[in-house]
């Protein structure tokens, strides 16, 4: 009877050991309960999956983030270019930012590779339609020539906006054009205000100065900024009347 008992503990032991919670699952269960996460506004993270391989030799772990665009990003102005930019985005491009996240978090680059696991990224709408899915081999971000590939990126979404223009923004703002001087890797934004009765001297500056500061928050704390941040990027506003005199500009 005792060799029964002390034989079933041992199968019990190795069970519960072989269920043990690896430091991958540690951390996709950490994630979890923290989603849904937002990313920036109009974006957020619905949650982590971990798909393992059935068997030693039929592939590596899969780490998949399941993420929900919305609000502003499904708006008829917007959702064009969205669209348009995620058709041309590839994933050289997606390794390039995934490697600039993967230097500023070492700790997380060292658990990827002890588990051989792969990263996938699932774009949605918030009624599920799936925008775009990318599988991202971790060695090849690392190896990816960022500066090149994410370059790439904001030619593509200079040029996505500008074919897009003229795009009303709001009531009395028309977003005319975007261009990219990349000699002084200058982003330039032309808005068309009111229209050719507002002037230098008549213009609402303070709501122009509000717009400013609220402008130079989100790209100072949006993640989805940081691709500019880094790259040295300058963005400028320019608004004009409706007959192309100069209002205000300000630039970051």
């Amino acid at each position: 009877m005792k060799n029964r008992l002390a034989l079933l503990a041992c199968v019990i032991f190795a069970l519960t050991a072989c269920h043990r919670e690896s430091e991958l699952e540690k951390l996709v269960r950490h994630a979890n309960r923290q989603c849904p996460i937002t990313i920036t506004d109009g974006m957020r993270l619905d949650s982590v999956c971990v798909d393992k391989p059935h068997s030693a030799d039929s592939g590596t772990t899969r780490l998949t983030y399941h993420v929900t665009i919305f609000g502003i990003y499904e708006e008829a102005w917007m959702k064009d270019v969205v669209e348009a930019n995620l058709a041309g985005l590839d994933e050289r491009q997606v390794s390039a930012l995934l490697s600039q996240g993967l230097a500023d978090d070492p700790k997380f680059e060292r658990i990827l590779h002890r588990n051989d696991c792969s990263l996938a990224l699932v774009l949605q709408y918030a009624d599920g339609l799936t925008l775009k899915a990318f599988d991202i081999d971790i060695d090849n971000a690392v190896n990816t020539d960022c500066e090149s590939a994410t370059m790439d990126i904001i030619r593509r979404d200079v040029h996505n906006s500008n074919a897009a223009c003229p795009m009303q923004i709001a009531d009395g703002i028309v977003m005319q054009s975007v261009a990219f001087d990349e000699g002084e890797t200058v982003i330039v934004y032309l808005f068309r205000i009111g229209d050719e009765t507002l002037t230098p001297e008549n213009v609402d500056r303070s709501m122009l100065e509000g717009l400013q500061a609220s402008l130079a928050a989100d790209l100072e704390n949006n993640p989805s900024m940081r691709i500019y941040r880094d790259n040295g990027i300058t963005i400028r506003y320019r608004f004009e009347n409706t007959t192309g005199e100069y209002l205000y500009g300000f630039d970051f």
